[in-house]
């Protein structure tokens, strides 16, 4: 099988003050980018994303769609210096990632995908403010641990996140994350972290936000014959010619996200070497634990990309 490479693309959590302002100031492919993004939202992303604060940049509305612009600043950028690269056999990426992917394989224009991931992030920013709740990383434990730990919890809460070995998030009730650590260190996890973020994501938490994204995109207008070559964070496989874009898109709202089967589906089709493209090396992390040999590259800042010229 021959050796293939594969784009990853954060998710929500990888924000960072400053996100995307060397690749601005070194390069126009990156002003670009920015420049389009504030001008289909109305509103100036790139000072939130290069000048902050870190509370502002954390709220929903604004750390999804900052993560897709910085992303596709990261692409303009390769695509300009090495576009050689840029013929990525598999496109993956973690929960808003997977939009991030999307656009680099072709499926969606970066102008659809600024109104789509807008309109995504109000609705679960909505969802939040609806409802109380929270997540809780747990290292160290195995997927049937944690569930069986999950059912000695009061109240609801299940699997967001099948990250990699031993790393899973789980969701749901913000007064039961507490318990939830308890639970799952007296089960043997090596750490549990209560997760900075605004609500329980992948939970049933989301199910109005999901129901309405369904509406919203049900008349948005796709490039099929791409869908192949990303992988679908509801699945854990690529999309296939069955799927329903518009379905599976509303149901990751709400479903775990199978990053762990995301990335053995592209070792599997011969993928030797991944690029992570956007802030943060945490895919990188957890790739490593999943397949130590895997060669592994962030593209992130002009110093970066300085490195692969």
């Amino acid at each position: 099988m021959s050796s293939k490479v594969c784009f990853l693309f954060p998710g929500q959590g990888a924000q960072a003050v400053g996100m995307g302002r060397s690749l601005v100031e070194a390069y126009s492919e990156a002003r670009d980018i920015f420049h389009e993004a504030d001008s289909v939202l109305g509103y100036a992303l790139s000072r939130i994303c290069f000048e902050g604060p870190m509370e502002e940049l954390n709220k929903t509305v604004h750390s999804q769609l900052a993560l897709l612009v910085s992303s596709m600043a990261s692409l303009a950028v390769l695509k300009k210096i090495k576009p050689e690269l840029c013929m990525a056999d598999i496109f993956g990426g973690l929960s808003l990632g997977e939009y991030s992917a999307q656009v680099a394989a072709g499926v969606l224009s970066f102008e659809q995908a600024l109104k789509v991931v807008q309109k995504r992030a109000q609705l679960m920013q909505d969802s939040c403010e609806r409802t109380q709740g929270g997540m809780v990383s747990i290292i160290g434990l195995p997927l049937d641990t944690v569930e069986a730990l999950l059912k000695k919890v009061p109240g609801y809460v299940t699997i967001a996140n099948l990250n990699g070995p031993g790393q899973i998030v789980v969701s749901g009730d913000k007064d039961c994350m507490d318990a939830v650590c308890v639970e799952a260190k007296a089960a043997g996890a090596k750490l549990t972290v209560i997760l900075n973020v605004a609500g329980a994501f992948h939970s049933k938490h989301m199910a109005k936000a999901s129901e309405e994204f369904r509406k919203f995109i049900q008349n948005c207008e796709i490039q099929t014959e791409a869908l192949s070559k990303v992988l679908s964070n509801v699945t854990g496989e690529q999309f296939t010619p069955k799927d329903s874009w518009h379905e599976l898109m509303a149901l990751q709202i709400v479903s775990p996200v199978r990053w762990e089967d995301n990335v053995r589906c592209a070792l599997s089709q011969g993928v030797s070497i991944f690029y992570e493209l956007g802030t943060g090396k945490a895919l990188g992390g957890i790739l490593k634990r999943i397949d130590k040999n895997a060669a592994y590259i962030n593209l992130d800042t002009a110093e970066q990309f300085k490195e692969i010229m």
